[in-house]
């Protein structure tokens, strides 16, 4: 494949993802001036960023190198194939910062993974566990317009009066009161995992042999859920699996929402004693 037909092959690609080489640059990590020469096939990517490149188009290397099945590239089923799979993905992605075309640009400019890094380590002083945070401009948008999705459901739209550096420290300050606020509806089952994981390293008793083997990742979502849904605080995790495994083990039949209610109740009374 030559240096020009490589080139053709990224903004295909990109083209097909609806992505513009703006957002594109943004999740590799260089300008969109340099996405402009991969495409007109003046210069080509270094071999690091080969499986970012990848990656970022959602497609494996075969394809973004044109080897893929020429029947599929005849029928059109391949990339009918990729583009379905690749919505309902996003479709799954917990949370999502979208934005208009005008505010591009100051992601490009200011440090927008510091902050999200910050916001990360202040979620986890107060018990929560940020998810991956998909950034995504969006044309449909205004262009001075963001909104935060959690599950592709909008949870918060606005339009700012200025774009400037300040805007985005308040995008990442709107982000972390929407996983604040609605927590119950940011967790995954893949989220509690992570959570537990965690919980491992330091209380080993606490989830050797219980998570997930006795209380099932769904089960400890269902009822940490309603538990936050009441407006406790995430950071009684431990409590509330010490709780439902006490009540499994002296009522193996308990229903699901019996479940739920007596540990509910309990540690919402334990939460209100202590705050």
């Amino acid at each position: 494949m030559s240096m020009e037909e490589f080139g053709k092959s990224i903004l295909n690609l990109r083209q097909n993802a609806n992505m513009t080489q703006e957002e594109l640059a943004l999740r590799m990590g260089v300008t969109p001036q340099a996405i402009s020469k991969w495409e007109r096939g003046q210069s080509l990517p270094d071999i690091t960023l080969f499986a970012q490149l990848c990656k970022a188009l959602n497609v494996s290397a075969d394809i973004l190198l044109g080897l893929e099945n020429k029947s599929d590239e005849k029928s059109g089923s391949g990339n009918y194939s990729e583009e379905v799979l690749k919505n309902l993905r996003y479709c799954l992605e917990p949370l999502v910062l979208s934005f208009g075309k005008d505010l591009v640009q100051i992601f490009l400019e200011n440090d927008y993974m510091g902050l999200v890094a910050e916001l990360r380590i202040q979620l986890s002083w107060e018990g929560i566990l940020l998810p991956v945070v998909r950034l995504k401009d969006d044309l449909k948008l205004e262009p001075d317009e963001f909104v935060v999705k959690v599950y592709d459901k909008v949870l918060h739209r606005e339009r700012v009066p200025k774009v400037d550096g300040a805007v985005l420290e308040h995008m990442i300050q709107i982000l972390g009161r929407i996983v604040r606020e609605n927590y119950g509806e940011v967790l995954s089952r893949d989220l509690m995992k992570d959570l537990t994981d965690n919980l491992k390293l330091s209380h080993p008793a606490l989830i050797e042999g219980i998570i997930p083997e006795k209380i099932s990742y769904g089960l400890l979502q269902e009822v940490y859920r309603h538990f936050l849904a009441r407006g406790n605080s995430p950071k009684y995790l431990s409590k509330l699996i010490e709780n439902l495994e006490n009540d499994l083990y002296t009522n193996p039949e308990i229903s699901v929402e019996q479940l739920v209610e007596r540990v509910c109740m309990r540690l919402s009374r334990l939460s209100y004693d202590v705050n």
